[in-house]
């Protein structure tokens, strides 16, 4: 039996995976130290997330009164 070669059950699965489990930290190290920056990307983020969240609320609201 030979050892597994790296590839997509190898190394780069593993980094792949450390990657997405590591987003936000990696994020913060590829993008420099500008804390600033991130901070407002962060808001962004979250502030997209509520206003989602707020339609999926409306959206499930108005089904619920049409039955």
């Amino acid at each position: 039996m030979s050892k597994a070669q790296p590839g997509i059950s190898g190394k780069i699965a593993y980094s792949d995976l450390k990657r997405e489990m590591y987003k936000q930290t990696v994020e913060y190290l590829e993008n420099g130290s500008d804390e600033a920056a991130q901070e407002a990307i962060l808001a962004e983020k979250q502030a997209k997330e509520v206003a989602l969240r707020e339609k999926n609320v409306k959206a499930a609201t108005w089904v619920k009164a049409k039955l």
